[in-house]
Protein backbone atom coordinates (compact mmCIF):
# COMPACT_ATOMS: atom_id res chain seq x y z
CA UNK A 1 0.00 0.00 0.00
CA UNK A 2 1.31 3.52 -0.75
CA UNK A 3 0.95 6.15 0.84
CA UNK A 4 1.38 10.15 -0.15
CA UNK A 5 1.59 12.90 2.15
CA UNK A 6 -1.87 13.84 1.52
CA UNK A 7 -3.19 10.49 2.63
CA UNK A 8 -1.17 10.10 5.72
CA UNK A 9 -2.61 10.55 9.44
CA UNK A 10 0.07 12.79 11.38
CA UNK A 11 1.48 10.34 13.97
CA UNK A 12 4.09 12.64 15.17
CA UNK A 13 7.73 11.91 14.77
CA UNK A 14 8.23 8.42 14.64
CA UNK A 15 10.46 5.52 13.13
CA UNK A 16 9.43 5.45 9.75
CA UNK A 17 8.66 1.73 9.84
CA UNK A 18 6.62 2.08 12.45
CA UNK A 19 4.79 4.68 10.94
CA UNK A 20 4.11 2.89 8.41
CA UNK A 21 2.64 -0.21 9.73
CA UNK A 22 0.36 2.30 11.66
CA UNK A 23 -1.02 4.54 8.21
CA UNK A 24 -1.29 0.48 6.96
CA UNK A 25 -3.45 -0.27 9.51
CA UNK A 26 -5.55 2.70 10.13
CA UNK A 27 -6.60 2.47 6.11
CA UNK A 28 -7.27 -2.09 6.77
CA UNK A 29 -9.40 -1.62 9.90
CA UNK A 30 -12.44 -1.57 8.31
CA UNK A 31 -11.65 -3.92 5.44
CA UNK A 32 -9.17 -6.51 7.18
CA UNK A 33 -9.69 -5.90 10.64
CA UNK A 34 -7.07 -8.78 11.36
CA UNK A 35 -4.31 -7.23 9.53
CA UNK A 36 -4.90 -4.01 10.95
CA UNK A 37 -4.63 -5.63 14.81
CA UNK A 38 -1.56 -7.42 13.02
CA UNK A 39 0.38 -4.09 12.00
CA UNK A 40 -0.38 -2.32 15.13
CA UNK A 41 1.28 -5.15 17.36
CA UNK A 42 4.21 -5.04 14.89
CA UNK A 43 4.71 -1.18 15.17
CA UNK A 44 4.16 -2.04 18.94
CA UNK A 45 6.81 -4.88 18.91
CA UNK A 46 9.32 -2.88 16.74
CA UNK A 47 9.19 0.61 19.22
CA UNK A 48 7.61 -0.37 22.60
CA UNK A 49 8.08 3.93 22.98
CA UNK A 50 5.96 4.54 20.51
CA UNK A 51 2.57 5.61 22.44
CA UNK A 52 0.66 6.09 18.81
CA UNK A 53 0.39 2.88 18.24
CA UNK A 54 -1.07 1.98 21.83
CA UNK A 55 -3.61 4.58 20.52
CA UNK A 56 -4.44 2.97 17.41
CA UNK A 57 -4.82 -0.76 18.89
CA UNK A 58 -6.75 0.52 21.81
CA UNK A 59 -8.99 2.24 19.11
CA UNK A 60 -9.30 -0.75 17.29
CA UNK A 61 -10.40 -2.91 19.96
CA UNK A 62 -13.08 -0.39 20.87
CA UNK A 63 -14.21 -0.06 17.44
CA UNK A 64 -15.01 -3.80 17.94
CA UNK A 65 -16.28 -3.53 21.24
CA UNK A 66 -13.43 -5.29 22.94
CA UNK A 67 -13.26 -3.81 25.64
CA UNK A 68 -10.91 -5.96 28.17
CA UNK A 69 -8.48 -5.99 25.05
CA UNK A 70 -8.64 -2.36 24.91
CA UNK A 71 -8.18 -2.03 28.98
CA UNK A 72 -5.40 -4.36 28.48
CA UNK A 73 -3.96 -2.73 26.12
CA UNK A 74 -4.20 0.65 28.13
CA UNK A 75 -2.45 -0.83 31.05
CA UNK A 76 0.63 -1.40 28.51
CA UNK A 77 -0.29 -5.38 28.18
CA UNK A 78 0.06 -6.15 24.72
CA UNK A 79 0.22 -9.86 24.88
Amino acid sequence: MNFDNDDKLDFGTLPPAVDLLLQQGVASHFTDPAAAEAAFRVAIALDPSALPAYRCLFKHYNRKRQFDAAYQTGQGDCT
